[in-house]
């Protein structure tokens, strides 16, 4: 999944990841998380498929570890979801507008100077020490 959100970005998916929870205030991986367990609970109040199939379907190792997470999500068991009368928990589709027209240009700053010790000229083991404390 990595690979294939890093093209569809067009970067890399470590600068994506930023990005996608700076701008949504929710993590990509939970987000997918919240997402697959809302296609879950879907799934199971539309259809009469079984807990284990739509464990596997949204890539659960087991049906407890899926029970697990469906529970921590929604507030209850799948077996409860299908209950009329449960209301679980929606994590919307976000939606991408291809013609948001962000707007960006380049601003070319002053230099600007950096002083600080230089590890390789210090002699002074103290100086040196307090440079590397120091982050220079």
């Amino acid at each position: 999944m990595e690979g294939k959100t890093a093209k569809i970005a067009e970067c890399s998916y470590g600068f994506f990841q930023k990005v996608f929870s700076y701008m949504n205030g929710i993590g990509f991986a939970e987000y997918i998380r919240e997402r697959q367990l809302t296609l879950a609970g879907y799934e199971l109040k539309s259809t009469d498929k079984k807990v284990i199939d739509i464990s596997y379907q949204y890539a659960y190792d087991s049906p407890s570890s899926f029970t697990k997470a469906f529970w921590q999500f929604h507030g209850v068991t799948p077996k409860e979801a299908r209950d009329p009368r449960v209301l679980l928990r929606v994590t919307p589709k976000m939606q991408i507008l291809g013609d948001a027209g962000y707007s960006w240009r380049l601003v070319q700053k002053e230099g600007v100077r950096l002083v600080g010790i230089n590890r390789r000229e210090a002699e002074n083991p103290l100086a040196q020490e307090m440079s590397l404390s120091c982050g220079v």
